[in-house]
């Protein structure tokens, strides 16, 4: 397991955005929640979890746009293409993101 400060685009460590690597994901935490978890899987290329507050701020959302973009989701490069991809999923249960095979929801119990 390997944890690191994430970096705004100016170079800067954040306080309290931790990145967090372990075996097979890479998970995104906003003080102590978990916001995002990026998960490699034999279903699909990437399963994308988004914690229940994913939403909760909008430096929490400006960081996690940073953060997937940082692993390869250039195309989600706004909120609304993570609430239009989380959407999306919910109806077809999967969808292309910078072409790569992608499942993507939001888990409940994720805090």
């Amino acid at each position: 397991m390997r944890t690191n400060l994430i970096y705004s685009r100016t170079g800067r460590a954040v306080n309290n955005h931790i990145v967090e690597t372990r075996d097979r994901e890479v998970n995104l935490y906003s003080y102590n929640s978990l916001v995002c978890s990026l998960r490699d899987t034999s279903q699909c290329d990437k399963i994308i979890v988004f914690g229940r507050d994913y939403r909760y701020s909008k430096t929490t959302m400006k960081y996690l746009v940073d953060f997937l973009r940082q692993n390869g989701f250039t195309d989600l490069d706004s909120i609304k293409a993570v609430d239009d991809l989380i959407k999306h999923d919910e109806v077809y249960g999967h969808t292309n993101v910078n072409g790569k095979v992608v499942m993507a929801w939001v888990d409940d119990t994720m805090y």
